[in-house]
């Protein structure tokens, strides 16, 4: 960028600093503040706020990128230096939520909890070589700000939706999608891994893993090492068969832990047969590499 460019944008954003308002969403003991939940409404958020944190970072708010079950994600500007506009992934909401129902029984979590576990999920997922987010700063509980991924679709609307891609790109996400799942076969568990949390960008051609907790294991790790567990398993595609409405939200039955289902199309299924054999081959190659490591 020319240095008087950088001059003029250095200068805006002190400007539009100076007459922003100044957001702190943690305290300086890194506690959130109670009114959290109306400070990060959309309604109130205004394009040039500024978000600080308690260990100084800021950053300029531009727009809500999404929302997820426990965190918000933002299209935001740092202002401690110069670049393309990034995510900053903060909490949902503030205090806790109720996690589990199953065998476990359940438990209350902090949403806060979310954030450290993604940052801690990025070093184990980051190791394997996946494509994903490159993580430029983070703050335990409180942020976590990476790249910008610009993607076309997601797994839901590859596996579920094709209708709406076209033919071209369908065969393209495919072909590109063996590169993918040789990566996830490489983990036993890839927490919190759904469709959603995969994403195409067909410019380049490649699926982007956006998205994760902290709970994932390597395949290599002997007492993980079953070909029964893999992020491909028969529960992601059972999240393809929850019926959903036209906001895409799941359609319960008289009460909100029966979700109604359909069967899977023979696309679908075809797709589940043939993620299944490449993650098959793939574990073959690394159980070989594991033999040779071994002796």
């Amino acid at each position: 960028m020319p240095t008087f460019a950088i001059y003029c944008l250095t200068f805006f954003l002190v400007l539009n600093q100076l007459q922003a308002e100044i957001i702190q969403l943690f305290d300086h003991q890194g506690n959130q503040v109670k009114n959290y939940d109306k400070l990060v409404s959309e309604k109130n958020l205004k394009r040039g706020d500024v978000f600080k944190f308690s260990d100084g970072s800021q950053f300029l708010y531009e727009e809500v990128l999404g929302k997820g079950s426990r965190t918000l994600i933002l299209k935001v500007k740092p202002l401690q230096r110069i670049q393309e506009s990034i995510a900053l992934r903060l909490p949902l909401k503030y205090g806790s939520y109720v996690s589990g129902g199953g065998m476990l029984g359940s438990f209350m979590l902090q949403y806060t909890q979310s954030i450290t576990s993604y940052i801690n999920g990025q070093k184990s997922i980051e190791k394997i070589g996946m494509n994903m987010p490159k993580l430029y700063s983070s703050l335990p509980y409180q942020y976590a700000a990476v790249e910008l991924i610009k993607y076309d679709f997601d797994g839901f609307t590859f596996f579920s939706k094709e209708h709406s891609v076209s033919p071209t790109t369908l065969k393209e996400a495919e072909i590109a999608l063996e590169k993918f799942v040789e990566d996830t076969s490489k983990f036993s568990i890839l927490d919190d891994f759904h469709p959603g949390q995969m994403v195409y960008n067909k410019e380049k051609k490649l699926w982007y893993l956006i998205d994760w907790a902290s709970s994932n294991y390597a395949y290599v790790d002997s007492f993980q090492r079953s070909f029964k567990r893999h992020p491909f398993n028969r529960g992601f595609f059972q999240t393809l068969s929850i019926r959903t409405d036209k906001k895409s939200n799941p359609i319960y039955f008289i009460w909100p832990e029966l979700v109604l289902r359909r069967n899977l199309s023979k696309r679908e299924l075809r797709l589940f047969h043939k993620i299944y054999k490449m993650t098959s081959t793939n574990r073959k190659c690394l159980t070989g590499i594991i033999k040779k490591i071994a002796k």
